[in-house]
């Protein structure tokens, strides 16, 4: 199984990546964690970014999966639709903000638009604080 992991280093991606760790058997799963960052970063983001991805998949490593992680300047909803087309992935796993009707409206959704253009399955995992305290 290979599995695409969105991941921006907030708690709500920390959660999925959780999720992640938790629900599947590292036995023949590759795992790319995928960070999109603006285009307009300057290179010390990137590093710093590209840090911040290595040490996820540094858990990911240690939990068995097999792991590799990228870093892509671009838009957040076509990166994370064009690499999982691209490697072929089974799955998409990203969080949710679990936003009401009205704000996802008004703000959008990069979850809900992956959900309509990805061309594989997608999880999304809300965040639970008092969840993730008590596993901790």
């Amino acid at each position: 199984m290979k599995i695409l992991l969105a991941f921006n280093g907030s708690k709500l991606s920390e959660a999925a990546l959780h999720a992640v760790i938790a629900q599947r058997r590292p036995e023949n799963t590759k795992v790319k964690v995928l960070k999109v960052i603006p285009l307009d970063v300057t290179d010390e983001e990137v590093r710093q970014a590209q840090a911040s991805l290595d040490l996820t998949a540094q858990a990911l490593r240690i939990a068995g999966f097999k792991t590799e992680s990228t870093v892509l300047r671009d838009i957040v909803l076509e990166s994370i639709v064009g690499v999982a087309r691209e490697w072929d992935a089974d799955l998409i796993v990203l969080c949710w903000h679990g936003r009401t009707t009205m704000k996802r409206f008004l703000f959008g959704s990069v979850a809900t638009r992956v959900i309509h253009a990805a061309t594989c399955s997608v999880e999304l995992v809300r965040f639970r604080p008092y969840r993730c305290a008590s596993e901790a």
